[in-house]
C-alpha cells in the first residue's frame, strides 16, 4: 500500500525534465551565473582588466555601461521565457528593449557633436570594433553552447525566436563582463559595438537553436523519447 502511494510521486519527479518551457528562466539564470564566472576568469587571466579599473569604477559611465547591458540581459530573459511558451505575449519585453536602446541612441546622438575627430576615428576604428565584437561572442560562447544543448529536447513552437532571445541574453551577460576590460567610455561606442556584439549572439542563438530543432525532427537519436 505504501509503495503504491510513493511510486507514482517518484515517477513524476523522475519524469520532470530539467529543461522545459516552464523552467527556462531558472536554467538560463544558472547558465548566466556559471557563464559570467567563466567570462570573468577569461577577462582576468586572458584579456586582463582595463589598466585604470580602480579609477574607472568610481566614474558614472562605467556603471551606466554596465546598467545598459544588464538591462538588456533582464529584458532578453523575459522575452526568451515568453517566446518559449505558446501564446505568451512578447510585445512588453520588446517594447521595453526598444525604449532602453532608444535612450542609449539618444544619449549617443547628444554626445556625438562634442566628440573630436580623434575620438570619432577611435570609435570607428575597425580594430577596436572587431575586438569588441569578437570578445563579446567568445565570452558568450560557453553560455550559448550549454543553453543550446539544454534546449535541444524541449518542444518549442518558436525555436528560432526563442534562440534569438536566449542568444541576446547570453550576449548581454557576456558584454557586462567584457565591460571590465573595455576602456571605451562613450555612448556612441557602446551603443554601436556593444549592441552589435549582443545582436550577433542573438543571431547565433536563433540560427543554432533552429538548426538543432530541425535536426531533432529528422534524427531519432535527438528526438524526444517516446
Amino acid at each position: 500500500m505504501l509503495d503504491d502511494l510513493l511510486i507514482p510521486g517518484v515517477e513524476s519527479l523522475q519524469a520532470t525534465p530539467a529543461w522545459s518551457t516552464g523552467t527556462l528562466h531558472l536554467r538560463l539564470l544558472e547558465v548566466a551565473a556559471a557563464g559570467a564566472l567563466a567570462a570573468l576568469l577569461l577577462v582576468l587571466f586572458w584579456l586582463q582588466l582595463r589598466p585604470d579599473f580602480r579609477v574607472a569604477i568610481g566614474q558614472p559611465f562605467f556603471w551606466i555601461k554596465a546598467l545598459y547591458t544588464v538591462a538588456l540581459a533582464a529584458i532578453a530573459l523575459v522575452a526568451a521565457t515568453a517566446a518559449a511558451r505558446p501564446g505568451a505575449a512578447l510585445w512588453p519585453a520588446c517594447l521595453t528593449g526598444v525604449a532602453v536602446l532608444g535612450a542609449m541612441v539618444l544619449s549617443a546622438a547628444l554626445e556625438a557633436p562634442g566628440l573630436g575627430r580623434a575620438m570619432m576615428a577611435h570609435i570607428f576604428d575597425p580594430t577596436g570594433a572587431r575586438n569588441c565584437l569578437t570578445y563579446v561572442v567568445i565570452l558568450a560562447a560557453p553560455m550559448l553552447l550549454v543553453a543550446g544543448l539544454g534546449l535541444r529536447r524541449v518542444e518549442l513552437e518558436r525555436p528560432g525566436l526563442t534562440g534569438l532571445f536566449v542568444g541576446l541574453f547570453c550576449g548581454s551577460v557576456s558584454a557586462s563582463i567584457y565591460g571590465g576590460h573595455c576602456q571605451d567610455s562613450t555612448y556612441l561606442f557602446v551603443v554601436l559595438w556593444f549592441s552589435l556584439g549582443v545582436a550577433l549572439c542573438g543571431v547565433i542563438g536563433a540560427v543554432g537553436l533552429k538548426l538543432i530543432h530541425t535536426s531533432a525532427q529528422t534524427d531519432p537519436l535527438l528526438a524526444d523519447p517516446a
